[in-house]
């Protein structure tokens, strides 16, 4: 052990407040309500005295020189962080405005095919049916001389449209 009691390094809101009372950083009501404390508190004005204490004694030490060579070095390596933290920031800022033009690009691209196709279908529904229809529509006028449908199918079981429907039919695998 080091000799010192655990309870006395302890460093909470009180101490903070303290400290701050013996700085000069409290405004006026505040100083005047850790005066009121001090004035029905022992245990805190003993903490008080420990603290003023631990700040005299800090007086007491003596006081380094800070040489030239460290305070450039020191001040070379603050700029040097500095830089290295900009650099990162340029770098990531780069990276998420590549990363939203490739995904506006991406979203653009797939809205486009999406559009294609539904215009496509929308336009190609009448046009299949006129490629279905289109034997017929080619021979419209030889099957308006025919009187009745028996007669056309009296033809095609003869096979004199045969040529016609192979070209009508797909090739089938």
């Amino acid at each position: 052990m080091s000799g010192f009691d655990d309870t006395s390094m302890k460093f909470d809101s009180v101490d903070e407040e303290l400290v701050a009372y013996l700085d000069g950083e409290l405004n006026s009501d505040e100083a005047a309500q850790i005066e009121a404390r001090l004035a029905h508190d022992p245990s805190l004005r003993g903490r008080l005295q420990q603290l003023q204490r631990a700040w005299d004694m800090l007086d007491d030490l003596p006081q380094q020189e800070v040489q030239e060579p460290f305070t450039r070095t020191t001040m070379a390596m603050v700029v040097t962080d500095t830089a290295d933290s900009n650099q990162q920031a340029k770098a990531k800022w780069r990276s998420g405005r590549l990363l939203f033009a490739l995904v506006t690009t991406t979203s653009c691209i797939i809205a486009m095919l999406v559009s294609y196709q539904v215009v496509a279908g929308i336009l190609s529904g009448p046009n299949d049916r006129l490629k279905e229809d289109m034997p017929v529509i080619t021979d419209l006028d030889a099957f308006r001389n025919a009187d009745n449908i028996d007669f056309l199918r009296q033809l095609a079981e003869e096979g004199l449209f045969a040529e016609e429907a192979d070209d009508a039919i797909p090739n089938s695998p």
